[in-house]
């Protein structure tokens, strides 16, 4: 179920979005068994559009994102589950070169966008764990070294702190004023 050694390809690769996957990777994580699995649009954007707080993306536009990012072979939108409920959506997108991104690009960068449930939220052991499980995932094909995620300035007071997944803040130009907080955990330094 692992992806262990596998090329780095393999998981930017084009998926049926409306077919549920089976897991694609499972962590135990202090006492909580988890797992990782594509994302299922049938089911999943029900779920993560009640995450959404008032006023965010219109279901169609969510709708047309994981549709896009499944169909694609520069992105995957996964799902992690405690005892088969969501509680983490996280979408890891190759960096490119011509990406705009206030840093050198490297091969085997990726960047991290997520959401969360309410659950995880609320409790920050399952939100780490739920994190250190699309890292594991991410780092266990060869050739992943680094994964970026910014978080605006105002998801400081929507999620538990990323630090102890993995993730460190980046310092000087790459964190200007006003454009969040630019985050790194590298494969070397991942928990």
């Amino acid at each position: 179920m692992n992806a262990t050694g596998q090329p780095l390809r393999l998981l930017f690769r084009k998926l049926d979005p409306f077919r549920k996957h089976e897991p694609v990777y499972s962590a135990t994580v202090g006492d909580m068994q988890l797992s990782l699995r594509p994302f299922w649009i049938t089911a999943d954007l029900f779920v993560v559009n009640q995450w959404q707080l008032p006023g965010g993306h219109p279901r169609r536009r969510m709708l047309k994102h994981y549709k896009d990012t499944l169909e694609s072979d520069n992105g995957q939108s996964l799902v992690v589950l405690l005892q088969d409920q969501p509680v983490l959506q996280a979408d890891l997108f190759r960096l490119q070169r011509n990406d705009e991104f206030p840093m050198p690009v490297l091969p085997g960068d990726a960047r991290l966008h997520f959401m969360a449930a309410p659950s995880a939220i609320a409790r920050k052991s399952l939100f780490t764990a739920a994190l250190q499980v699309c890292l594991s995932y991410f780092f266990s094909f060869e050739g992943a070294e680094r994964v970026f995620t910014r978080l605006p300035a105002g998801a400081y007071a929507l999620y538990p702190p990323i630090e102890p997944a993995g993730f460190a803040p980046l310092k000087g130009k790459y964190n200007e004023a006003g454009n969040g907080v630019l985050y790194c955990c590298m494969k070397t330094t991942a928990l």
